[in-house]
C-alpha cells in the first residue's frame, strides 16, 4: 500500500514538474510554423538547405510533437544536425549560443535517444544555461530511462532545490 501511494505521489510530482519545464506552443506563431513546414517539404524534395534559425526549428519540432505529427522527429534531427554543425546558431533574443547544448540535449530527449541526451544535459548545466532547472529535470528523467536511478534521484533533488517559477 505504501508503494502504491509513493508511486502516485511521484507521478503527481513528475506531472507538476513537466508543466514547469514544458515549452508552450506560441499560438501567435502557428502560421509561421506552418509556413516553414511547407518550406521544409519543398526543400526536402529539392535537397536544399532551409536557412531558418535553429531555435525556430526547435519550436516547430515542439509544435509538431504536440500536434502528434510524426514528422517532429525529422525536425528534431534537423535541429541537432544544424546546431552541431554550427550552420545556424541560435541568435534570437530568447536564447544565446551558450544554450546550444541544452537544445541539442532536449532534441535528443524527445527523440528518445537518452544516451546522447545524457551527454549534452551535463554540458548545459555546467555552463549554467538559464534553463538549468529544467536541464536537471530532463537529465533526471533521461537517467531514469537508462536505469541510473540513484543519479536520477540526485538530479531530481537538484531540480527541486531551485525556486519555483510562477
Amino acid at each position: 500500500m505504501k508503494t502504491a501511494f509513493a508511486c502516485c505521489l511521484f507521478s503527481l510530482h513528475l506531472f507538476c514538474a513537466a508543466q514547469t519545464c514544458e515549452y508552450p506552443v506560441d499560438s501567435s506563431k502557428i502560421d509561421l510554423y506552418k509556413k516553414n513546414i511547407r518550406k521544409y517539404y519543398k526543400k526536402v524534395v529539392a535537397m536544399q538547405d532551409l536557412k531558418i534559425d535553429s531555435y525556430l526549428e526547435f519550436e516547430i519540432s515542439n509544435y509538431l510533437r504536440r500536434s502528434k505529427d510524426s514528422l517532429y522527429k525529422n525536425w528534431y534531427q534537423l535541429t541537432i544536425d544544424n546546431l552541431k554543425a554550427g550552420k545556424r546558431h541560435v541568435n534570437s533574443d530568447k536564447t544565446s549560443n551558450v544554450e546550444l547544448f541544452y537544445y541539442i540535449a532536449l532534441s535528443y530527449y524527445y527523440l528518445n535517444d537518452f544516451k546522447q541526451a545524457n551527454i549534452y544535459f551535463p554540458k548545459s548545466i555546467k555552463i549554467k544555461v538559464k534553463e538549468a532547472k529544467c536541464a536537471h529535470y530532463f537529465y533526471s528523467l533521461s537517467l531514469k530511462q537508462l536505469g541510473q536511478f540513484e543519479e536520477a534521484e540526485n538530479e531530481m533533488k537538484l531540480f527541486e532545490s531551485y525556486p519555483s517559477r510562477n
